[in-house]
């Protein structure tokens, strides 16, 4: 691949063939979503074969058109719009064609008719005489297991009955339902994009996946109307709003259950607001359908777990039939283990949690994985939906090829009465198993997203009266001074937002101030400064984000407003120098207003005369004393004192450096003349 990469770069570097070659692919692929397999080969279960086929030629145009759209250049809008555009496209084809796959969608429409007559569906199985009277020949005659009682939660239920109650027994009106939820999907995983600083282009591995698309629309499998509901809760999440994202995961986990391995991971230690939203919200969900009928409000769930249910099953299976331990111990045991394992692994993502916005996202997906790969109990193609918008943010082989190889298992039917060869059930596993090793062992250097960003962060301290900008005290009062240095911050967050090939942090302090800097900088990484001195505090945020696996770490001051994007731009572009070691921002005080580099060098931080102005020759000093190869940056000034102050202040009037607009609109405030 790296070969062939190579030898194709200097044409996928051109954004006319790159935008070619989407439109070939989406019009290649629209007629395909349209067909009506069972107009062509038949309703009977020979049809999935076919359909197996289809969805295997779909996905491998999918996968090389989003090969090239994100080896090729980014940030490209008529790309973006192909993408969107197509993705729209498909779903429309789908929605005159008849569900090919699963009849989970009639069931759907059965519960809202049942709830609409006033009945609760956990009631009675629709066999039961006493819904005799709704019974009709197109909805009823579709239900699959009409014995058995209802398994959906009650927010699935009560999503039932208002589509319904809009459009009573309508497939398409269930269909329209999700497009809707399918574009909420669209906007807010662009938005999470945005947040986490990917190219928007990789939308395309969510909107043109077959999987989504066939399970989504086609199929009418509730899965996609999760979606939504679940990237909510992952950005208020990581926005810090913990009542908000407890109340969407709660939501979430009222349409499907398997959202509530997302609680324990995205749970922050100490603060309760989060499961407690959540459980009220499950538990107001759940009061309404239980009154009646009490514990069986639980529906069909207890016998989803017999062998019955059986379908699919990923390394259970492996570990108990495939190598004859057929035996009913044996399949209990290994569903103990799984569980236990699930726990284990959960527990695990939750003491790694940073509580960042990409933290929040990798607690997230590496939960989401887990589940997928430890559930001990039946893996329909559907139920891997949810890994797609995980996906698009970091792209993952394991889990791309699992959202194609899963469809393997419809398969089965067209055995039957004999079982899925286990040649076959290993081609849809193992080389998940095998790709997720590979990554697990490469996961430090994956973690900054489709790439290995530079990390760059602001060096800060929480903006409190007597804690900041002291030497401006006088002419400034504490409180003044406490909102220059908030001005100050808010400024540089926002030109770390403008970089290239970074990923911004802030290095807070003191501990218990990550709060106010979430608030702040919700879609920046944080890290809490520790250490004694200057010194050991820049080593060890240094230390941190590069034992997070970025490319480069970078450290600036707050104290420079002004300071041009285009110097922090060029810092992250000559750490990418193979030839450079160390980048050093000069200020004019004789110290340094940014340091960067690719490993730790102690040399330049111990023992170093902080707070005088030999700090930069010293640095420099040293570094050529190691060996280290330095590239220096233009100079610029800090503001630490009131001479400082107002040169800053001529300095932004004559639009002189970076704009700094809460800054400049502080200080003309200040400057104006008080009201009579």
């Amino acid at each position: 691949m790296p070969r062939l990469r190579a030898a194709l770069e200097p044409l996928i570097r051109r954004p006319w063939l790159v935008r070619a070659v989407v439109a070939v692919a989406g019009l290649l692929c629209l007629p395909l979503y349209g067909l009506d397999l069972h107009a062509r080969f038949g309703s009977d279960l020979g049809v999935l074969a076919v359909y197996v086929a289809l969805f295997g030629g779909l996905f491998a145009i999918y996968l090389a058109t989003a090969w090239v759209i994100l080896a090729g250049p980014t940030r490209d809008p008529l790309v973006l719009a192909l993408v969107l555009g197509f993705g729209l496209a498909f779903r429309l084809a789908v929605l005159p064609t008849p569900v090919v796959t699963s009849s989970d969608v009639f069931r759907y429409l059965w519960d809202g008719r049942v709830q609409r007559a006033g009945v609760n569906p956990y009631r009675y199985p629709p066999a039961a005489p006493e819904l005799a009277h709704l019974r009709d020949p197109r909805i009823h005659a579709a239900i699959n297991r009409p014995a058995a009682r209802t398994i959906y939660p009650p927010g699935a239920e009560a999503t039932f009955l208002a589509v319904t109650t809009v459009a009573p027994d309508s497939l398409l009106g269930w269909r329209v339902f999700l497009l809707l939820c399918e574009l909420a999907t669209g906007v807010l995983l662009l938005r999470l994009l945005d947040r986490l600083r990917v190219p928007r282009e990789a939308v395309v591995l969510y909107a043109w996946a077959p999987l989504a698309i066939f399970e989504g629309l086609q199929a009418g499998h509730l899965d996609v109307a999760l979606l939504p509901v679940l990237l909510l809760a992952l950005l208020w999440r990581q926005e810090g709003r913990m009542l908000a994202a407890g109340a969407a995961l709660g939501v979430a986990i009222l349409l499907k259950l398997y959202p509530a391995v997302l609680l324990p991971v995205w749970w922050r230690r100490g603060d309760r607001r989060l499961p407690a939203a959540c459980a009220t919200v499950v538990a107001a969900g759940y009061l309404p359908y239980a009154g009646g009928v009490g514990t069986d409000v639980v529906g069909f769930l207890p016998e989803y777990f017999a062998r019955t249910e059986d379908f699919n099953v990923g390394l259970r299976h492996f570990l108990t039939e495939a190598i004859g331990l057929g035996g009913g111990g044996a399949r209990a045991a290994a569903m103990l283990l799984l569980a236990g394992l699930l726990l284990v692994a959960l527990a695990r993502v939750r003491r790694a949690l940073t509580d960042d916005a990409a933290g929040v996202f990798q607690a997230g997906m590496a939960a989401a994985a887990a589940y997928l790969v430890l559930v001990p109990t039946t893996m329909h193609p559907w139920y891997a939906v949810w890994i797609l918008p995980f996906v698009a943010v970091r792209w993952s082989p394991a889990w791309l090829w699992f959202t194609g190889a899963v469809t393997l298992s419809y398969l089965a039917y067209v055995w039957l009465p004999a079982e899925l060869p286990l040649w076959l059930r290993a081609l849809e596993y193992l080389p998940l198993w095998a790709l997720l090793a590979v990554e697990s062992r490469a996961w430090p250097r994956l973690r900054g997203g489709l790439g290995r960003p530079v990390a760059v962060a602001i060096m800060a301290k929480a903006p409190l009266a007597g804690a900041v900008k002291t030497r401006l005290c006088p002419p400034l009062a504490p409180a003044q001074a406490a909102a220059l240095a908030r001005c100050f911050l808010l400024d540089k967050i926002a030109h770390l937002r403008t970089l290239r090939g970074a990923r911004p942090v802030v290095a807070f302090s003191p501990a218990d101030a990550r709060p106010l800097f979430i608030t702040l900088a919700p879609d920046f990484g944080l890290v809490a400064q520790r250490g004694p001195d200057l010194g050991a505090r820049l080593a060890a945020a240094l230390g941190d984000l590069l034992a997070d696996g970025h490319a480069g770490a970078i450290a600036v001051d707050s104290d420079t407003p002004s300071l041009p994007t285009a110097f922090l731009q060029m810092a992250v572009d000559r750490l990418g120098d193979p030839a450079v070691d160390v980048v050093l921002g000069p200020s004019e005080d004789g110290g340094y207003y940014l340091i960067g580099m690719k490993r730790v060098h102690d040399a330049l931080f111990t023992a170093m005369p902080w707070s005088t102005p030999r700090v930069l020759a010293e640095t420099e000093r040293r570094a050529r004393a190691a060996g280290l190869a330095l590239a220096r940056l233009p100079g610029w000034f800090d503001v630490d004192t009131a001479a400082d102050l107002g040169r800053l202040r001529a300095s932004l009037a004559r639009g002189e450096g970076a704009p700094a607009p809460a800054t400049r609109a502080l200080l003309e405030a200040w400057a104006a003349p008080a009201p009579p």
